[in-house]
Order: structure tokens, then sequence, then C-alpha cells
């Protein structure tokens, strides 16, 4: 074998190494494709009751869940609540869908009473979540897309949702900056291109003044490089004991 031979060998090889090394130390932040015609959906449980009694999800008469208690989300989770910190969808049809949550005895996925059913119909080829809010035959149900794009790096997506019924519009803040003025009960904003931050989110009335009496719910919640998010605020405003008082969770969209 010549020493050109030789030379070219082995130039032939320290490109081949180099590529696979470049390959094995790509990632990708998440999936992003989605099952052709299919909906992609997850159920935010935030009903506030006195107890919190597990409960299971079915949709269209088909158990999805395991055991939940409130605060929730499903399938996934967040900050503040139950579940996993996984950014984790159903695939569901993109038709008109009956949603049943129901009590169960304990260990068993036996039914004991219904806590609520209602019909929802979610976009095809799109994130989108359910949220379950209020409690008895207030009970009800607000449909909102999720982000499918992500943030530049050094950058978050954070949307705000008011899931507390009985607080009027309310003004959210991340840290001493108020990032969402004048949200209305089961009304959620545009996504917000923000930096992350170890930062505390707070509530206060709409237009009520930034001192530390008007607060009425703080969480720190750490929001971190190219993930999305949505913080909510739930509960009863004047609660100040037990399950239903104001609190703020952030469920991990991506």
């Amino acid at each position: 074998m010549t020493q050109n031979t030789i030379k070219t060998a082995a130039l032939a090889l320290i490109t081949l190494m180099s590529a696979a090394a470049c390959k094995k130390n790509t990632f990708q932040v998440t999936e992003r494709t989605y099952p052709d015609g299919k909906a992609l959906v997850k159920v935010g449980y935030f009903s506030a009751t006195t107890l919190t009694p597990t409960v299971i999800m079915k949709i269209n008469g088909a158990i999805v869940s395991n055991a939940l208690t409130y605060p929730n989300a499903f399938p996934g989770g967040g900050f503040n609540m139950g579940g996993s910190l996984n950014a984790d969808y159903m695939q569901v049809n993109p038709a008109t869908d009956t949603l049943k949550i129901y009590t169960n005895v304990t260990g068993t996925p036996n039914e004991i009473a219904t806590v609520f059913q209602g019909t929802f119909t979610p976009t095809a080829d799109k994130k989108q979540t359910l949220y379950v809010c209020d409690t008895g035959s207030n009970i009800t149900t607000v449909l909102a897309p999720d982000a499918f794009t992500f943030p530049d790096s050094g950058r978050t997506f954070v949307r705000f949702i008011n899931l507390m019924p009985n607080g009027g519009e309310v003004d959210f803040y991340r840290g001493t900056t108020l990032v969402a003025p004048k949200v209305a009960y089961k009304a959620f904003t545009d996504y917000l291109d923000l930096p992350p931050s170890a930062d505390s989110f707070f509530i206060r009335p709409t237009g009520a003044a930034a001192i530390q009496g008007t607060i009425i719910a703080r969480r720190q919640i750490t929001t971190t490089n190219q993930r999305v998010y949505s913080i909510l605020c739930r509960g009863y405003n004047g609660i100040t004991t037990g399950s239903r008082i104001p609190n703020i969770s952030g469920i991990i969209n991506q």
C-alpha cells in the first residue's frame, strides 16, 4: 500500500468518525410530529373541592387515566400539581368526544359518583388542553389551544389562564413585572416570549397596587430554556385554609 493510499484511507476514517460524533451529539428538544388526523389532548383537572377524592377519567366510555386527585393534569403534569414533569398528550379523535370524571372505589376502577360529564371537540393535528374548573352544578370546561412551535435558545413561551371562579379579572405578575393584565375567568392569553427565570408568579385583582397586601396567590416556578408553559390560577378567592385556597400552578406544554 502506498503512502498516499494510507493517507487517503486515514482521512476517510477521520471524516467518518467526525460525522458519527456530530450525529451522536445532536438532540431534538421534543417530538413535533402528529399522528395523521388525530388530536393531541391533555386534561387539566382543577375543580377545587373541600375534600380531594380520587377520580378517574373516561373518554368515550374508555378509561384513559390512573387514579388522580386535585390538582392534576393528565397525561403529563407540571408544577404545584400531581403528575409528572413530562409534556405528554393523549391521542383523541377530532370529533365530538365525551369526557367523564368520576370518583372510584379505592384501588379499583369501579364508579361511585359522576363528578363531571360533558362533550368537547378537539382539533386534528393540534395540541390542546381541556381545563375542568369550578364545582358542583357549576363545574365547566374550557378548551385552549397549546403551542406547537418552540422558542429560540435563551427564551421561553408562557401563557396565562384564570381558572378561579369567584375572583373576577386578575393581573398576572412575574416577579415585579406585570405580564398579563385583566385576565377574566376562563380566559387565556397568547403565549408570551420571555426569558427563563426562577421568579415567583403572582396574581392580584385587576388594577390593584403592586404591594404585598394585594397578592391573592403566589408560587415560585422555574422556567427553563426553550420550554413552553401554561401558568394558571385556581381555587377560590377569599378561602384561607384547606384545598380550595387560591393557588398557582404551571403546566408543561413542551
